[in-house]
C-alpha cells in the first residue's frame, strides 16, 4: 500500500473533466443562426396571418349586410316603398338583433372594423360599409356596397353588391365573389 499519496488529491487539468462533467451550452454562432431562421419564419407567416384575419373581418362585414338586407326588405315590404334613413341616430330602426355587436350611437352604426349606413327611397335602397378610421387594418380592408333595385312588375327586388378593394391588398375582394359581390376597382 502506497502511503504516500494518501489523503492527497492529484491536480487538476483541463481534460480531467472531459468525460464526466462536460460544460454544456451554446455558442453565439448557434444561437444567431436560430434567430436568423425564426426570423425568417416569422416574416414568412406573417402576411398569411395578416390576409387570415382580414378574411375574418370581412366575414363579420358579409353577415352584417345580409342581416341589414333582409330587414330593408321587409321594411321596404311593410311601408310599401316608403323613404327611411337606416343606421344613422334620429333614422328609422330596423327590427334587427345584432347582440349589442353593433354601436349605433353615433352617425352610422359601427364595430370593431367598419361602419354600416343604409338608407332606402321608393323601394331602391343602399348600404355602405366603410373600414372604420380607428381601426390599424383600415388600409387593408376594402368599401362594400349592397344596392335594392326594385323589380319592374313591382313584384320583389334583386340585391347587387360590390367590393372596392384597397392599396394594401388588391386581391382581398376575390373571396367574396361567392357571396354575390363584384369587384370594382
Amino acid at each position: 500500500m502506497d502511503y504516500k499519496n494518501e489523503g492527497k488529491k492529484e491536480p487538476l487539468n483541463k481534460n480531467s473533466f472531459r468525460g464526466s462533467l462536460r460544460c454544456s451550452g451554446f455558442t453565439l454562432l448557434e444561437l444567431m443562426v436560430t434567430v436568423v431562421i425564426i426570423s425568417i419564419l416569422a416574416a414568412m407567416a406573417m402576411p398569411s396571418y395578416v390576409r387570415a384575419a382580414n378574411k375574418a373581418r370581412l366575414a363579420e362585414a358579409v353577415t352584417y349586410i345580409a342581416a341589414i338586407e333582409r330587414a330593408m326588405d321587409m321594411y321596404c315590404t311593410q311601408f310599401k316603398w316608403s323613404s327611411a334613413t337606416f343606421l344613422k341616430t334620429g333614422g328609422s330602426r330596423l327590427d334587427i338583433e345584432f347582440k349589442d355587436s353593433l354601436d349605433c350611437s353615433n352617425a352610422g352604426c359601427s364595430s370593431k372594423n367598419f361602419t354600416y349606413n343604409g338608407s332606402c327611397d321608393a323601394g331602391s335602397c343602399s348600404i355602405t360599409v366603410v373600414p372604420n378610421a380607428a381601426n390599424k387594418w383600415k388600409d387593408h380592408l376594402p368599401n362594400l356596397t349592397a344596392t335594392r333595385t326594385p323589380s319592374a312588375s313591382g313584384l320583389g327586388a334583386s340585391w347587387s353588391r360590390t367590393c372596392s378593394p384597397n392599396t394594401k391588398d388588391p386581391d382581398i375582394c376575390k373571396g367574396l365573389i361567392d357571396e354575390g359581390f363584384q369587384i370594382v376597382k
